[in-house]
Formats: C-alpha cells, sequence, structure tokens
C-alpha cells in the first residue's frame, strides 16, 4: 500500500491525517497481524488507536474504549470470538458494542463504522454481530488480499473511490439524435 501514500498526497496537495479506533477480540487475532495493519495504515496517514500500543497498565480501559467516539473512524475486526462476545454485550466487546451499536441503528447512513470479518462461518458467512449483518463490510479473511483490502480502507477513510461513477451531463439533447437521422436521408 506505500504506493498508495504518494499517490493520495499527489491528487490533494497532502492530506491531513486521520484516525481510526481499531475494534477486535484478542482470541480472534493475533498481534502480529494487528501490528502489520496498523503499520500499513500509519504509512498511509492513518493514526490506528489500538489498544495494544495506546492501553497501559493502570488507565481506565471505558475511558480508552470512548475514544472512539472522538476516532474520524473505527474499524470492527469480528471473528467468531468478537461475534459472540459482542451479540451477548460480554467483555470488553460488549462494552465497546453498546457504545457503537447505537450510533449504528440510529443513522443509516452512516460510514463511520466499518464492519470487517477476519474469518468465516462453515457457510462461508463472514462472522459480524448482529447489529452490522445489514451493513456493506470488508473480508479480511484472505491474507493474499491483505494489501488490496487495506486500500479499501484507506479509500474510505479519505473518501475516494477506487471505481469512479460516470457524469451525467446537464441536459439531454434528444432532438440532436433525430436531426443526425434526418440529415442522413
Amino acid at each position: 500500500v506505500d504506493h498508495l501514500k504518494g499517490k493520495l498526497y499527489m491528487q490533494e496537495g497532502g492530506l491531513e491525517k486521520k484516525t481510526l479506533f481499531i475494534s477486535y477480540c484478542h482470541k480472534d487475532i493475533q498481534k502480529r497481524w494487528i501490528h502489520k495493519l496498523v503499520k500499513e495504515l500509519g504509512n498511509n496517514g492513518i493514526e490506528c488507536i489500538v489498544d495494544i500500543y495506546d492501553l497501559q497498565l493502570g488507565q481506565d480501559v471505558n475511558y480508552f474504549m470512548e475514544q472512539m467516539k472522538r476516532a474520524d473512524k473505527v474499524l470492527i475486526l469480528s471473528g467468531k470470538v468478537y461475534k459472540e462476545k459482542a451479540d451477548n454485550r460480554e467483555g470488553g466487546v460488549g462494552t465497546e458494542t453498546q457504545i457503537i451499536s447505537n450510533d449504528v441503528y440510529n443513522n443509516v447512513k452512516q460510514t463511520k463504522f466499518i464492519p470487517a470479518f477476519v474469518d468465516k462461518d462453515e457457510n462461508g458467512n463472514g462472522y459480524l454481530p448482529h447489529y452490522l449483518e445489514s451493513r456493506k463490510y470488508i473480508d479480511f479473511s484472505n491474507n493474499k488480499l491483505f494489501t488490496d483490502t487495506v486500500e479499501e480502507i484507506v479509500n474510505h477513510i479519505y473518501g475516494f473511490s477506487s471505481i469512479k461513477k460516470p457524469k451525467v451531463k446537464k441536459t439531454y439533447k434528444r432532438q440532436s439524435r433525430y436531426r443526425r437521422i434526418i440529415k442522413k436521408k
């Protein structure tokens, strides 16, 4: 994704740093995978708020989790255990779910909370908590697509689209088409 950083800065003449809170369950994801993700996102100007770096011994855990309210975006990395804890409102994941779910339910157009799953069930469905099942999500279950998936997140955070929507013409010139047909005769 390093190539993306230069492209983003050239397009906009420099972008402001964005913050991303990463919500996940330690039982679903290894620390080295989180480190790799944070490094890639950091290379693209995104400061990640993650417990393994930003929550120190003796600090208030709930205060740390509430930082997601101040972050530009929140990436929710869900696996089997995360889904179970979120659905049952258990542990730290349950507390984060209580903080997040109200915003998700009350704003159908919200884009701050980014659902992502890191593995799938026996039917090939990604593990997502109930409150996120109807949302467009990111699939992190295939490590071969890691770079492409990170690029998708970076584009979303900066408001870029990897697919540009065609522009609509201001007026429809129906007469011009008929004039060409008449001229040919």
